[in-house]
């Protein structure tokens, strides 16, 4: 979808962009101003940004071809018709700052104006968002709108909690797409991808420990913003069992060494546990201040 381009830089742009070296090209801010409905970013070396509009949901994904991010993914939780807007390393050499709109809300692409205030400093003006109109035929087969909503709706992993057999992570919203465990080489990290999912505040990048069952620490990390996926990384010793995971209709995923049965781990979770979740216990590092 098009895109509105106001350049207010000299015809050089082109040809600086080409003689700059490709190290050292960073984002050095971001920030979306709610009162003005507009991103501002800023980066060491000139940039020729490149925009698209996505729906499902409705989100401006902008590139910055050249630009390293050298960090992870960087969220701003914006409210109201925007949801949020993070920043996260697409490709090896490609930047990506994506605004999500929250359900329910579109904008006209052709509305969208990029203003290029110097060659390294860029503005993004969003037009008045307007509410999305939906016609029965869009609507995906359902028998009530609970069962919409709960097809539509997306997994977020909210808190974890060490239990007798393992571990359970909490969830709501909907169902993953898949879980996967592999463990690396040299038998020291089990890492499990949840694809379909994403991390709340509470997980957001945690590294905890556990010092339980041969696992010394496990860490949250959202490796993938679109599709999302979550990866959990346990640290555990070279002679530690194998951990397989799995999504159940108790509402949470639940995380066992190979060989020990989930109806066991099912049962104790249904008795009330006098432990609290374990969870926020290191402090999350950010690499931009969002305002």
């Amino acid at each position: 979808m098009k895109f509105r381009w106001i350049l207010l830089l000299s015809s050089f742009l082109s040809v600086f962009m080409s003689s700059l070296p490709a190290q050292g090209r960073q984002l050095l801010f971001f920030h979306f101003d709610r009162s003005q409905n507009r991103l501002e970013f800023t980066t060491d070396v000139g940039v020729q940004p490149q925009a698209e509009l996505i729906a499902n949901p409705t989100r401006v994904v902008i590139n910055l071809p050249g630009i390293i991010l050298g960090s992870r993914t960087v969220r701003q939780q914006v409210g109201g018709a925007i949801r949020e807007v993070r920043v996260g390393q697409f490709q090896n050499q490609t930047t990506r700052i994506v605004i999500e709109l929250a359900p329910g809300y579109t904008l006209n692409p052709e509305e969208v104006i990029f203003r290029g205030m110097a060659a390294n400093e860029w503005i993004v003006q969003l037009p008045t968002l307007q509410i999305q109109d939906f016609s029965p035929s869009q609507l995906p087969p359902a028998e009530n709108a609970l069962d919409t909503q709960v097809a539509t709706a997306r997994l977020q992993l909210d808190s974890f909690q060490v239990t007798k057999d393992g571990f359970f992570i909490r969830t709501s919203g909907g169902q993953p797409e898949s879980i996967k465990a592999r463990r690396s080489r040299d038998r020291r990290r089990i890492e499990i991808e949840i694809s379909g999912a994403t991390l709340s505040q509470h997980l957001w990048e945690q590294e905890l420990e556990v010092n339980r069952y041969g696992v010394g620490q496990i860490r949250f990390s959202q490796i993938q913003d679109w599709p999302p996926v979550v990866r959990i990384t346990l640290n555990v010793t070279r002679d530690s069992p194998d951990w397989q995971a799995s999504f159940n209709r108790v509402g949470g995923i639940v995380v066992l060494p190979k060989g020990t049965t989930f109806s066991s781990q099912l049962n104790h979770l249904k008795q009330p546990s006098g432990n609290p979740p374990l969870m926020h216990s290191s402090v999350q590092r950010a690499l931009f201040e969002l305002l």
